[in-house]
């Protein structure tokens, strides 16, 4: 699979962290981070960013609960797990993005492979709503917490204005913001950086 991960959660996803058993975290990137790119020929490249002061082991748990994630990420409408083996899976989502107000449904049908707890590929088999749609979110333990980065390349079916630059950069920035409040809010659980110890 191409090396650069799962964007619609409109994959689209800060609290302020004050909890018992968690170390207080100052990073550069409490915030997440995002900037896009277009090649030209309407593939737009997306990279977004954020530390969390959570084990790279529970930062893991929120990415690959696959079947959790419709229930966690307000835009995405569900995440259904087809398939799955030790290390890869077959994931169907289904997220709403607004436009000016108005719903638009997308629908993936990602192939995900997985490094456990440091890196998960994906790619969109289905092509129902994008010609291409594939990218990666990697894991680095750092002192504090967790870094998490994504990439993603993404060239919609529809050839409409909204999809652009502000579209997808809004998209990651929510989906990065809510994949990181609810890293924060597992790790404000009693007990969470006892257990990755």
């Amino acid at each position: 699979m191409r090396s650069t991960h799962a964007l619609i959660g409109g994959l689209g996803f800060c609290l302020i962290l004050l909890g018992a058993g968690v170390p207080a975290f100052a990073g550069p990137e409490e915030t997440p981070t995002a900037q896009v790119a277009e090649d030209g020929r309407g593939v737009y490249t997306v990279k977004g960013s954020f530390t969390v002061a959570a084990p790279p082991s529970l930062a893991w748990s929120v990415l690959s609960g696959y079947d959790q994630l419709g229930e966690r990420i307000p835009s995405m409408r569900s995440s259904v797990i087809k398939r799955s083996g030790p290390t890869s899976a077959l994931v169907a989502q289904e997220s709403t993005v607004y436009v000016l107000a108005f719903p638009k449904r997308l629908k993936v049908l990602l192939q995900v492979d997985e490094e456990p707890e440091r890196r998960i590929d994906f790619e969109d088999t289905a092509r129902e709503d994008f010609e291409v749609y594939y990218g990666s979110w990697q894991l680095e333990k750092i002192p504090g917490g967790t870094r998490v980065d994504y990439v993603a390349n993404a060239r919609p079916r529809m050839n409409v204005p909204f999809f652009g630059k502000s579209f997808f950069l809004d998209t990651v920035k929510g989906l990065l913001g809510d994949l990181r409040r609810e890293m924060l809010r597992r790790a404000t659980a009693k007990g969470a950086w006892d257990s990755a110890a």
